[in-house]
């Protein structure tokens, strides 16, 4: 039998540690989660927590926010490590106890694309694939010998939710393809090359999702798209209060509009507001107020204007986001 620790949380595992728990492997695997009060709470689908998921499927789990070495004697010796959006860093003498099979696996190319930011970053750099990448796990953040990719195109796909189911089921696929060798063999591993890596960092839909209108209109629509769901939707004011756009698309203006402009509802009709912005006409499909409720546009006036303060959009540079165990 493989003794397998997972640590982290979220749909992908959840959806791992289901079909390891079936017949079809439950003779084959013994299998226990390492999950922080963050992720238990986590909902999975609906109102489902991930801490009911994991009880309504008797999955083995501790609950933890803090990783220290006692937690080992709760494992099965030569247990293999696995994790999977965890919210510790591991420290080396941890890690040793796996012997060299404690695996992280990171949603995008590494050693491009470290650090956090799910599918938005990848959005607003235009990555035409998407990547799951399995690496040895070491001290530090995304480092590690890396041991299989898989990847796939998203250039057609119009938002991170969809995005993010693509991955989920080819992700889980490409694990379980290779979860008899991560455990039966010995691995050299690519080392990174760190003259080609950078690091994003984490992103808070409600802190950095305010739409500079500075931007061109390309610029906007990538942002917007980048915000959309699973996340509460990229946002600015209008009449000082602030709504969310979604659904957004460019047309070229045959007025070059002068930066004055930017940001004015024009005209509407019975699909889109349009927005001026550059040489473009910012097409806004959906547009919704604070309580997430889709506001009409026979509510809405010719002659109003999206606009975000600059002091709102200097909090949004210069703040960073950290997630703990405990949140």
């Amino acid at each position: 039998m493989i003794n397998l620790v997972f640590f982290g949380g979220g749909r992908l595992l959840a959806s791992i540690l289901k079909e390891l728990n079936s017949k079809k492997y439950l003779k084959k695997f013994y299998i226990i989660a390492v999950v922080s009060d963050r992720h238990k709470n986590e909902i999975i689908i609906k109102n489902l927590t991930f801490k009911k998921f994991l009880d309504l499927n008797n999955i083995n789990y501790l609950i933890t926010n803090k990783i220290e070495n006692k937690l080992l004697k709760k494992f099965k010796k030569n247990s293999i490590g696995i994790s999977l959006g965890a919210p510790w860093i591991f420290k080396s003498d941890f890690i040793k106890y796996f012997n060299g099979k404690f695996f992280n696996i990171h949603g995008s190319d590494l050693p491009q694309d470290k650090g956090g930011g799910g599918f938005s970053w990848q959005i607003l750099l235009q990555r035409e694939k998407a990547y799951a990448t399995i690496h040895k796990l070491e001290s530090g953040i995304d480092n590690g010998d890396i041991i299989f990719q898989n990847n796939f195109n998203v250039s057609n796909f119009k938002r991170p939710k969809e995005i993010q189911l693509e991955y989920e089921k080819k992700t889980k696929k490409f694990f379980l393809k290779k979860i008899y060798k991560l455990a039966n063999m010995d691995y050299k591993g690519k080392k990174q090359n760190k003259k080609n890596s950078s690091y994003w960092p984490r992103l808070k839909t409600d802190l950095h999702g305010w739409i500079d209108w500075s931007w061109n209109a390309k610029e906007i629509v990538l942002f917007i798209k980048a915000f959309e769901e699973p996340y509460v939707g990229a946002h600015t004011k209008l009449n000082n209060k602030k709504v969310y756009l979604k659904n957004c698309l460019i047309k070229k203006s045959k007025n070059k509009f002068h930066p004055f402009q930017t940001g004015i509802i024009f005209r509407k009709d019975n699909n889109f507001l349009n927005i001026c912005c550059g040489q473009y006409i910012l097409k806004v499909g959906k547009i919704f107020n604070n309580k997430r409720n889709l506001m009409l546009f026979k509510n809405i006036k010719v002659g109003d204007r999206f606009h975000t303060p600059r002091s709102i959009l200097d909090k949004a540079l210069s703040t960073r986001t950290f997630y703990t165990p405990k949140r």
